[in-house]
């Protein structure tokens, strides 16, 4: 039994404890990673889940946006001292006044991108070091990894160049991919908790307790002990907590939400109307037809959170050529 238990636990394909896509099966070997260490799809939603306060450390939201707005300052200075340098090379030295000091200038440029460049790796780079040696360990890796190999290979260049004295360098080349890359993964993985958080604000729609008439008597129930065939009383003000038919009463209903109706719909008996919409001004009696979590506005949700977490056609084509292009790059 515990080893039919252990086979379907490796079978459960884990997903981003950000933005819940999932992270695919290794491609070599077991998942190793503990079950109880948040794990990434990339680098992005590892930043996003701290910027966000997902998880509630607040010090680690401004450790986060401290080290993206220190990396972009001294990425700016970065670029400068590379344009100086360029500027050098497409010029030559007559700008100066003597040699000797566009020497100097160009040497103080080559030390100073060096000293400035090394923040940003550390800040910018060792997250996704990590990230891209998290991948390598479950057996899936990732573009981090691809990434960081093109960043130190343009440090460990320019390096070499700044102390042999000759040869160009690309730190700024290192620092803007980091900060691009960081940036532009965090706002797509803040638009996915965008997206999940209007998913949760349309479940928010249906009320939690209902108003139902059983026997002649007016109960009080959670909205989740609601059986087809009950009858919900919506007064004025509320909210339809499920699908249902009206028996008795008249009122204008908003199912702009729904429908995208920008006006009221005036609904009377025999009509249907749909849970999470708006009663404005009438009292309704509605024989329940789907249940709460069966009803049009659950099936909206889950249509959604679907197509959210569902990967096209393209999206896994590119996996499988990833799959091959990743190691051959390696």
């Amino acid at each position: 039994m515990s080893a039919m238990s252990a086979t379907s636990a490796e079978n459960v394909e884990r997903t981003c404890d950000y933005c819940s896509l999932p992270l695919g099966k290794p491609w070599w070997g077991v998942d190793h990673t503990p079950t109880d260490e948040p794990e990434y799809c990339c680098y992005g939603c590892r930043v996003a889940a701290g910027l966000t306060h997902e998880r509630g450390e607040a010090a680690e939201t401004t450790l986060t946006l401290a080290r993206l707005g220190l990396s972009i300052f001294l990425t700016v200075n970065v670029t400068v001292f590379s344009m100086v340098l360029w500027t050098s090379d497409v010029y030559g030295t007559s700008i100066a006044s003597e040699v000797n000091q566009a020497t100097l200038m160009a040497d103080l440029c080559r030390y100073l991108g060096l000293v400035f460049s090394l923040p940003v790796l550390w800040l910018l780079g060792g997250p996704v070091t990590r990230n891209a040696w998290q991948s390598i360990r479950a057996g899936r890796p990732n573009t981090d990894l691809l990434l960081m190999q093109g960043v130190l290979a343009a440090y460990v260049y320019s390096a070499v160049s700044v102390f042999r004295g000759s040869g160009h360098v690309y730190y700024e080349v290192g620092c803007v991919v980091l900060v691009a890359v960081t940036l532009g993964r965090w706002l797509e993985a803040t638009g996915k908790l965008k997206a999940g958080a209007a998913l949760d604000a349309l479940a928010k729609l249906l009320p939690r307790d209902v108003e139902i008439i059983r026997a002649g008597r007016e109960l009080h129930i959670p909205l989740d002990e609601v059986e087809i065939g009950d009858t919900l009383r919506v007064r004025a003000g509320e909210r339809i907590a499920a699908d249902g038919r009206i028996i008795r009463g008249l009122a204008s209903v908003d199912e702009q939400v729904l429908t995208g109706e920008s006006q009221p719909r005036v609904r009377e008996p025999g009509d249907t109307v749909l849970g999470g919409t708006h009663n404005l001004d009438g009292d309704l009696y509605v024989e329940v037809t789907a249940g709460p979590r069966q009803g049009t506005l659950q099936r909206l949700i889950d249509a959604v959170e679907h197509a959210r977490l569902a990967k096209g056609y393209y999206q896994r084509l590119a996996d499988q050529v990833s799959a091959w292009f990743m190691p051959l790059v390696t």
